[in-house]
């Protein structure tokens, strides 16, 4: 039989400190927690009394309820999960000797239920020898009183139990709490990131779109400019030529600017056919610097080429590797004031591991499809006595449309793509490619870092 009584008054005010104050400064979920322990903690805890004889419980029940706690009875072990399934005590008082399912057993019972396990469970017993104890300790007692027993001692070990207890649950409150919100942090992570994800394919399909668009009238006009400046259509005073050769310039500029974005687009997402074959550094080196010879002349800087000629062939797009290493070689010479110099030097041996740790520079992330047939590798330096880099800047240089002036007043020219599309290009040839930099006005230095051999499937 179980018996359950419950006295009138505030019960638990006797035997439980009050409940703290949730802090104003504290977060929503904070409050609502410390709330919800404060309503639980004025509610007097359930004490669980399981033994067969009666005299014992109903002492251990007049003890507990002076001190104001709501007791349950039972009179045997069934009795008792019985009690605990449709009640859930925040307390048992278990005695060890019962007929039928004994003490031991429903000891078991309840610390190998994950929903019972932390229900704190005081075996009461008149087994004194060591061999008991281990027993109950071993299925999870948490205390032990001996028969007969004290009432100060009950309700002593009862009360450190249920603080125990109490502070237990709070835990798993709070835990719960915070289960639920890293669950829609995560959620709102997930969709945030998905968002981004579409936003840039967008982006790329906006910039191959518009590339396209802009190339189609680009190449009438390109068409034309070479006939007007041959005098197929009349004849040109010397001013006007010498404005077709601006606008020549201009239009050669904005074909290259929109090159670039098809050729980032397109190795971008990955839509790429690149047509790979074995070809010389120095071949590479001048396919690419031509353009950056030209302005080089025009603006009285020297530009030093040194490289070996029984230096191994790269495995490349011609196309693709001389694009990027013209951007590099072309700023240089963007940066180098009048009668400075580039110098440019390749030789066998680089590391595709980047510089040490103790030189300030950019160091390119591992490329997609870095496996080789052979681990040798060839570096090209390209190091100019120009304004140099801050150091601020250099972990940014490689970033997509990034300027190290921003204003709409700054100097020089560019998007700030063309490096990003030479370290794409770089890496996507399984390469690496930083900058080093002792800062403004003390030049600057890039290294390309190439495998020498067939990419391997």
């Amino acid at each position: 039989m179980i018996r359950e009584d419950v006295s009138n008054e505030g019960r638990e005010a006797m035997t439980e400190p009050p409940a703290q104050q949730p802090d104003a400064a504290a977060g929503p979920e904070a409050r609502s927690l410390s709330c919800t322990t404060a309503s639980a903690a004025t509610i007097p805890a359930r004490i669980l009394v399981v033994d067969d004889r009666a005299e014992n419980r109903e002492l251990l029940q007049a003890s507990l309820e002076q001190a104001e706690y709501t007791v349950l009875t039972a009179a045997s072990g069934e009795e008792a999960l019985a009690a605990v399934a449709c009640h859930r005590p925040d307390l048992i008082l278990l005695d060890l000797m019962m007929p039928g399912l004994d003490g031991y057993e429903v000891c078991r019972r309840l610390k190998a239920d994950p929903e019972t396990a932390f229900i704190p469970l005081i075996v009461v017993t008149a087994l004194q020898d060591l061999a008991h104890r281990l027993r109950g300790i071993e299925l999870g007692a948490d205390e032990f009183l001996t028969k007969p027993f004290n009432t100060t001692e009950v309700l002593t070990r009862v009360r450190a139990l249920l603080r125990t207890k109490r502070l237990h649950d709070q835990v798993a409150a709070y835990n719960r709490v915070l289960e639920e919100k890293v669950t829609e942090r995560t959620a709102a992570l997930e969709r945030a990131l998905t968002d981004l994800r579409e936003i840039d394919r967008i982006k790329s399909e906006f910039l191959a779109n518009i590339s396209h668009e802009l190339r189609t009238p680009l190449t009438l006009i390109r068409g034309y400019l070479p006939a007007l400046v041959q005098e197929e259509f009349g004849g040109l005073t010397p001013q006007q030529r010498e404005v077709l050769d601006h606008v020549t310039a201009s239009v050669d500029r904005l074909h290259r600017l929109i090159d670039d974005l098809l050729m980032f687009t397109t190795w971008e997402t990955g839509q790429d056919r690149p047509c790979r074959e074995a070809v010389a550094v120095a071949t590479l080196i001048e396919a690419g610097g031509a353009r950056a010879l030209a302005r080089a002349r025009e603006t009285g800087v020297r530009v030093a080429v040194e490289v070996p000629t029984d230096l191994p062939q790269i495995w490349a797009d011609v196309n693709a590797l001389s694009r990027a290493l013209g951007h590099v070689l072309e700023n240089a010479v963007k940066f180098t004031p009048p009668r400075g110099t580039v110098t440019v030097t390749a030789r066998r041996g680089g590391a595709l591991h980047g510089p040490s740790p103790d030189v300030r520079s950019r160091r390119a992330e591992a490329p997609p499809n870095a496996p080789h047939a052979s681990g040798e590798c060839v570096a090209v330096t390209v190091h100019d006595d120009g304004v140099g880099i801050p150091p601020e800047a250099l972990p940014r240089i490689f970033d997509r449309f990034y300027q190290v002036d921003g204003s709409s007043t700054r100097e020089h020219g560019g998007t700030g793509l063309g490096l990003a599309l030479t370290r794409r290009l770089v890496e996507r040839h399984g390469g690496r490619i930083w900058a080093e930099s002792e800062g403004e006005l003390r030049g600057s230095t890039f290294v390309i870092v190439l495998p020498i051999g067939e990419p391997q499937e």
